[in-house]
């Protein structure tokens, strides 16, 4: 156990990549295909043994706890030990909230927002929020937008970029709490 822990230290400090990182380009050599600018927020969301199956459009959030499967085993046990396969499309511009599953045979267009815990058994047409479990159309991601815009009017915006947060002391914390003390805000972009 220890020398195994020892050799992924070893690989980490050598070839400067997290063991997700190297599972990701081994995955990637495997065909699992990945478009440019995909954020990544969990170390494992792509279904292993299927990589080939599963492609990711430009633009895309992944966010943590997301599980992206192109194959369902469930059912061996009923069908003497056949798996169901399918491809996993997933389009350019796409949001995928935290704890959501992804299953096989399904397809995500493009600018569609999935929401967090969200199980996803069919297609989400391009331009639409889905959410739940199973997931289920909400509303187009043109209300959706016009929704927050106009919350983000009366309610408290706070300037600078959410990759800081991470740095903040409590002091700072503290600030944004009392903002927030009986309402919701936004992490909004400095302009």
């Amino acid at each position: 156990m220890i020398k195994k822990v020892l050799r992924k230290i070893k690989r980490i400090l050598i070839d400067g990549k997290s063991p997700a990182q190297m599972e990701l380009e081994n995955l990637k050599s495997r065909g699992l295909r990945i478009g440019e600018h995909v954020d990544i927020f969990t170390d494992y969301p792509f279904d292993s043994l299927y990589p080939g199956l599963i492609s990711v459009g430009n633009y895309v959030t992944i966010s943590s706890n997301v599980k992206i499967l192109a194959h369902d085993a469930s059912m061996g046990y009923l069908n003497g030990g056949a798996t169901k396969i399918g491809i996993v499309d997933i389009g350019d511009h796409v949001f995928i909230g935290h704890g959501s599953t992804i299953l096989c045979n399904v397809r995500i267009g493009d600018h569609a927002v999935i929401g967090a815990g969200s199980v996803v058994t069919t297609d989400v047409p391009p331009h639409t929020v889905f959410a739940g479990n199973p997931a289920r159309f909400i509303k187009t991601t043109e209300a959706f937008q016009a929704q927050h815009r106009h919350c983000m009017d009366t309610h408290p915006n706070i300037c600078r970029p959410w990759r800081e947060l991470v740095q903040l002391q409590a002091e700072e914390w503290e600030e944004i709490r009392s903002q927030l003390k009986d309402t919701y805000g936004y992490i909004v972009r400095p302009k």
